[in-house]
């Protein structure tokens, strides 16, 4: 990828306008469904940790669009 933040912002708002965007958010969704089973069932704090971080990222990814969509 380029370090030219505005090829990065059109290369990623080329990948969120994508066909495939809805099917990869559907995938994301489901991750976090399971990550959240993970966060529930936890009983360590490191797996709790992780499960926490996981769920982060995976939102973030899934509001990409969102984001893209304002800049």
């Amino acid at each position: 990828m380029s370090k030219d933040p505005q090829k990065q912002a059109d290369q990623l708002k080329a990948l969120v306008a994508s066909s495939q965007w809805r099917n990869f958010t559907y995938y994301l969704a489901e991750l976090k469904e399971q990550q959240h089973r993970v966060l529930e069932q936890s009983v360590e704090i490191q797996d709790i940790y992780r499960a926490q971080g996981s769920l982060e990222a995976l939102n973030k990814l899934i509001n990409l669009e969102k984001i893209m969509q304002r800049t």
